[in-house]
Formats: structure tokens, sequence, C-alpha cells
């Protein structure tokens, strides 16, 4: 605008020039004539001639002046038509530059109305003498908006909280005396929903009087309550990280990778080396690095500020400040890069793990120490398994045999009851020859000699019927017995699988047992469906049942020699439950979890081997492929349950 009108000025000046020089040339400024006579001066005859030639010259400039007067009238006109064109320049250039202000000046408000609702912020206007405020862009979520209608100062103030009254009040009075150059304060007010919000308000006044005091005040406020909180957050955050650093011993730093320069924070102490070496570079810091891993250090770190790692993390030895080293974990993260890719800030954690270290390598010591141990007893460990396998395969032989033992036991047994038990018919039936032969013999004789009469021929006939009765039903008897015995024997003595009915199998045992119960006052009875069929190892079942039936006598019993054995079957689905009771002396829950161990006994001394149900449990879950299970407390007799499949699918097991 100055360059402009100085522009304007030079081109003036020069046109006036450019008029007042002609103007002088001829006299039209008014100049005075001297007159000759007045100078006194001699004049020669050689000036003569001079002189005249002046004359003639002013003669002839005379003669020419009306035709230079309407040159110079021209000249005006121009000049001042020239003059108005620029006065009329300047007027458009004058009102151009109005309008562009106008228009700087809308666009200014547009945008400060746009930033504003941007921002969410509100703008206002003080007038200080009236107390009236003009807003614009009002934060119509705030109660005062609603309840109160007057823009003035008066009727804002009632809504801000109570604790923050006499604040506000304090920083406005601060302000508007000039203690303060602007006014700065956050406040609460609530909103419609009556929560309490935080307000930010700033402001300056832009009038005063000639005594300085305020007369117009501008400012914006701003909602601020979710700033608040997530400042709240942040110091909380910080203040947990802090915390979780004193609490793991950790340093932290950040580093800026263009400059180098490190921030560290809860340094370690053990790598705090005093002021002058406190490491304020990057470069500084790797100075005090261990000659031995400075450079696994340096790869791990431009690894991972190349990208080709997640993160950064590299264990290493650093100068502590006793002079000694100090190992130190060091992890982080690049965490601001360029759009090209270049890092430019890392930030992570350093770990003193020296104790670690020093507990790692105690245990590679340890760990050697105990391999050359384990190598040393290895082959006593093998030396000693050669002989506790030899020892268990004897043990097993030996218990085979035991167990044959027992099978052979009973078998005799069994020979020696049913040889017994099949004297007595047996004699009676030879008794009953014997009497038949002799009543034959008498009759004989009577046919020789002629004797014979009715009532002997009668006799003998009757002899005869009784004796062939006796006979006849104790050789059945005897028949019957040596039947279950060649069956149960069979049984006994083989593992093979057959289909038999369970009640009259059951039956054939007891009757195999017979000679043992009757020198008893045991009861046994068997209740169950007769027509249950069973394809299974009969042999397992019998010595099963004999087993059971003799820990009754010889364990629930004992010298007592008389109670009840109850034995029911029953179909569960495909399985068959054999549910085996006595009224015995029961057992303590010690002798009940031991009871099916092998060569566990309670009556060592009287000749038990401890084998009996151990063989039960061996039969019912390997070749019955079932389940067993004893239940029972002291006075409460003995319960065992056999579960076991009707059909036995596979074959046995060795």
């Amino acid at each position: 605008m100055s360059a402009a009108r100085g522009w304007r000025g030079w081109l003036l000046g020069a046109l006036l020039l450019c008029v007042l020089m002609p103007a002088a040339e001829a006299g039209w400024l008014g100049a005075a004539e001297t007159p000759l006579p007045a100078l006194q001066m001699p004049v020669s005859a050689q000036d003569v001639t001079p002189a005249v030639a002046n004359a003639n010259t002013a003669a002839q400039a005379t003669a020419a002046t009306p035709w230079f007067a309407w040159s110079v009238l021209l000249l005006y006109a121009g000049i001042a038509a020239l003059l108005a064109l620029l006065w009329w320049l300047r007027w458009r250039h004058r009102q151009a530059e109005r309008e562009r202000q106008q228009e700087a000046v809308a666009r200014s408000e547009a945008l400060l109305k746009h930033s504003l609702w941007a921002s969410r912020g509100e703008l206002w206007d003080a007038d200080l003498r009236s107390g009236k405020i003009e807003r614009t862009n009002r934060l119509e979520h705030l109660k005062v908006t609603q309840q109160a209608p007057q823009d003035d100062l008066g009727s804002y103030a009632p809504f801000v909280h109570v604790e923050d009254q006499a604040g506000f009040q304090r920083a406005m009075q601060a302000h508007l005396k000039g203690l303060s150059e602007d006014f700065e304060y956050s406040y609460r007010v609530q909103d419609q929903q009556g929560e309490w919000r935080w307000l930010l308000s700033r402001g300056r006044a832009i009038e005063r009087d000639a005594s300085g005091r305020a007369l117009r005040m501008v400012g914006t406020t701003f909602d601020v309550t979710e700033l608040r909180a997530n400042e709240a957050r942040l110091a909380e955050s910080e203040e947990r990280l802090k915390l979780a650093l004193w609490g793991s011993n950790d340093e932290l730093w950040d580093i800026d990778l263009l400059t180098g320069a490190i921030r560290r924070d809860n340094r370690l102490p053990s790598t705090s080396l005093g002021d002058e070496l406190s490491f304020p570079t990057l470069s500084s810091y790797l100075a005090f690095v261990h000659p031995e891993d400075g450079e696994r250090l340096h790869r791990a770190f431009v690894s991972h500020i190349k990208g080709d790692s997640e993160h950064f993390e590299c264990d290493y030895r650093i100068r502590s400040a006793a002079g000694g080293w100090v190992w130190v974990l060091g992890r982080g993260r690049v965490v601001e890069r360029r759009a090209d890719g270049m890092a430019l800030r890392m930030v992570g954690t350093n770990r003193d793990v020296s104790l670690l270290k020093q507990a790692e390598a105690e245990l590679r010591e340890l760990n050697e120490d105990l391999e050359s141990r384990v190598q040393s007893r290895t082959a006593a460990l093998a030396q000693t398994n050669a002989e506790l396998t030899r020892t268990l395969d004897q043990l097993r032989l030996t218990q085979g045999q035991l167990v044959e033992s027992e099978k052979l036991a009973a078998l005799g047994g069994l020979v020696a009851g049913v040889a017994h038990e099949i004297n007595t018919p047996m004699g009676v039936a030879v008794t009953a020859a014997s009497h038949l032969a002799e009543a034959s013999r008498r009759f004989a004789a009577q046919l020789d000699t002629g004797a014979v009469r009715k009532s002997s021929l009668d006799e003998y006939s009757r002899d005869a019927e009784r004796s062939a009765e006796l006979i006849l039903a104790n050789l059945r008897r005897a028949s019957e017995l040596v039947r279950s015995f060649k069956q149960v024997a069979v049984d006994q003595s083989s593992e093979q699988r057959r289909s038999f009915p369970l009640r009259e199998y059951l039956d054939e045992i007891l009757t195999s047992l017979h000679p043992r119960l009757k020198r008893t006052r045991v009861q046994v009875n068997v209740d169950g469906p007769s027509d249950l069929l069973l394809d299974t190892y009969p042999g397992a079942l019998y010595q099963i049942i004999v087993n059971l039936v003799m820990n009754s006598l010889i364990h629930g019993f004992g010298d007592k020699l008389q109670g009840r054995i109850q034995i029911s079957i029953q179909r569960e689905g495909s399985e068959v439950l054999i549910d085996y009771r006595d009224n015995g002396a029961g057992m303590d829950e010690t002798t009940r979890r031991r009871v099916f161990e092998p060569f566990f006994t309670t009556r060592r001394g009287s000749g038990g081997t401890g084998l009996g149900l151990h063989i039960v449990y061996n039969l019912a879950t390997r070749l019955l492929r079932g389940q067993v299970r004893c239940d029972s407390a002291p006075g409460q007799g003995a319960r065992f349950l056999l579960r076991f499949p009707q059909r036995v699918t596979a074959e046995a097991p060795p």
C-alpha cells in the first residue's frame, strides 16, 4: 500500500514539473523585468550589435506567445483528466481492498465457526460495562444453556460448582485488574442429566479505558471432561507404570534414534556410574558394554530397527558402579517410524539378571554333576533292574506254582470228598447185594429139597425187591456223584470255554462241596432264574465260587462253623450279576482294602496262603472279563459282587 502511494506521488510530481517549467519560461508565473536604465552600465560601440540582436529575438518571442498559450491550456486539460483517472483508480483500489478485507473477515468468521464446531468450543464476547455476553456455538448440552436464557454474567455464575466459584472469581478478577496477561480457569457445571462436566475457559480483555479498567473481554470455553478423564487415566497409568517398574526393579529407556539421545527412568543402581557417565547418548552407553557382548547386542538392535524382528531382546554385560560386570536383559520395540519405514523412536526396559545368570551357571554345573552321577548310576541301575527282572520272573513262576498247588489241593479235596460220598451209596449197595445173594442161596436150597412153600417164595420176592431198590438207588446216587465230579474236575483243571446253565452249574459246584459243608452247620442257598445260559469259562467260575465258600468257612465263620450263605443271580442287560453274601464275622476297613492282594491273609499261622481271593480277582477280571467288589464291616458279614458278560466274545488272555 505504501509502495503504491509512493509511485503515485512521484508520478504527480513529474507531471507538475512538466507544467511549471513552460509556464515559467513564458512568464506566466509573473517574473519581474529589470529596466536597463537602472543598471547604469556604460555601453560601447562593440556592444551595440549584440544588443540589437537580443532585441530582435525578444520581439520574435513576443510574436509567438498566443500559440504557446493554447498548448499550455491543452496540456493542463490532459493533466486534469489524468489526475481524475488516477483519483478514480485510487478509489476503485480502495473499494476492492475493502471488499477483500470484508471477504477475509467473513472467511475468518466462517473458519472460526467451523473450528469452534469441530472443537466443540464456545466463543464468547463479554461487554463488561453492561454485563451482556454474546455466545457463539453455544454448548447446548449444559444446564446453564437451557435454564439461563439471559446471556449475562450474573445468570452464568450460579451454575458453577460451589467448590469452583471462589477460584473462578479470583482468576477473573486477577485478569481484569491487569495482574495476569490472560484469563484461564477450569471449573465444573452441570449438564442436562445433572452430571458435572469440566469446562476450560480462556479469555483476554481487548478493550480498556484510560484508567485501565477492562471494558470488553473475548474468550473461548471448551468441554474438557473427557480430556481430564484421559489425563487422570494417563496419570494413573503412569503411576502404575512407575510402581510396576519400582516393583520389578526394571529400568525404562526411551531412545531418539535420530539424535541418539537416551532418556532413562528408574535407573538400575548397579549401572549408575555417576553424572559424568550417565549415558546421555546411545554411543556413550554402548562404550561400557562388555567387548564380548557388543557385536551380539548390535546385531539384535539393528535387526529390530530394520524390521527383521518383532521386538528387540538381548542379554549382555555392562560395566557396574563397583567396576565389575552386570548382566542386563534388554527388551524393547520401535514405537515410531517415518512413512518410508525409518525408525525414529525406540522404547524398552532393562532388567538386572545377574542373580539369574549366576543361578543358571550354578544350575548348569549341578546338571553336569548330576549327569555324571546319572551315568555312573545307570549301570548299577541296569544291573539292579536285571536282577529285579529275574526276581520278578521267579516270583511269577512261584506264584503260578502256588496257584496250581491251590488248584491241585482243591482238586484233591474234591476227590477225597467225592470218594467219601461214593463210599456210602456203594456200601449200601454192596450190603443190599450181599443180603440178596444170601436170600437167593436160601431160596435155592429150599428148591433143591422141595421144601418151597408159598410163604418162603413171598418172603424171597420181598427181599429181592427191597434189595434191588436199595442197590439201584445207591448206584444212581453214586453215578450222580461221579458225573458231577467228572464235570467239575474237568472244568477245574482246564480253561475251556463252553455254554452251560448258571443255576444248574452252581448246584453241581455245591454238590461237590457237600462233603465239606456237611461237617458244618452252614446253610447255602441259591436263587435266580434257571434258564440263565452262560457262554464263558466254567472252570474260572468254579474256582471263584469254591474260594468264596471256603473263605466264608475259614475266615467268616471260623470255629463256629455255623451260619448262612446266600448266592443270588440275575441278568442285567448283557451282563450277569452274582451277589454272594455271608453273615459271618466280616472285616475291618484295612483288611477289606487288601483282601485281593496276593499273599495277604489274616490266618498265616493256620496254614493260609493268601492266594484264594487273589485268584478270585484275577479270574474275574482276566478270564471272565468282569469285575469284582468286596463290601464288609466288622460283625456285618462279607459281600462279594461279581459282574461279568453273559457271553465272552474274545479269547481269554494267557
